[in-house]
């Protein structure tokens, strides 16, 4: 019995030390996954925020160009009105 007991000890010992070791390693493999995917988050949303940008600069400029127009055409009717007088 005195022989048994420091080995049954020790085995229950080893289990909850490996116990406690896997599931700190589990652990850091969580945080470590969740890091890397915030990580990738964050620069997919500042690549989304740069094209929304560019997307917003095109369509002013497209808005410029089409009040251009309009006004373009609108001299051209005057001056055929005039012209047609």
């Amino acid at each position: 019995m005195t022989k048994v007991l420091p080995i049954v000890v020790s085995l229950i010992a080893s289990y909850f030390s490996f116990s406690l070791s896997r599931s700190k390693s589990d652990q850091e493999k969580a945080r470590d996954q969740y890091n890397r995917l915030n990580d990738e988050c964050e620069k997919v949303t500042q690549e989304r925020d740069k094209y929304y940008d560019e997307i917003k600069r095109l369509n002013r400029e497209n808005l410029n160009l089409k009040k251009k127009l309009l006004l373009h055409d609108s001299e051209k009717q005057q001056r055929e009105a005039e012209n047609d007088s």
